[in-house]
């Protein structure tokens, strides 16, 4: 999986940087975006349906890069990812089964 960032609010795009990814391979992904500003992604894996994630290390240098992509959250056989965030900032991942 790779990123691009805008360099500002009016500012050109930077360079696109690899995120990696989990060994299965992506499927579906989802953005949110973090209280402390910085992006997370949750992304389904193409073989298994596992939820994986990654977080943006540091929102104001995109060169940072992203953490390790992990899973554990309990669940396989996912298809569809979306992600809502409440007014507090908290995010929520939302998923639906593989048919």
């Amino acid at each position: 999986m790779d990123g691009i960032w805008q360099n500002g609010p009016t500012g050109t795009f930077d360079y696109w940087l690899g995120l990696g990814g989990p060994p299965a391979g992506l499927g579906e992904i989802a953005v949110g975006r973090k209280r402390n500003n910085c992006f997370e992604v949750y992304a389904v894996d193409r073989v298994d349906g596992f939820a994986w994630h990654t977080t943006q290390v540091n929102q104001s240098d995109s060169s940072s890069g992203f953490g390790e992509w992990l899973t554990g959250m309990g669940i396989q056989g996912l298809g569809q990812i979306a992600i809502g965030s409440n007014s507090d900032g908290l995010l929520g991942v939302f998923a639906i089964q593989r048919k």
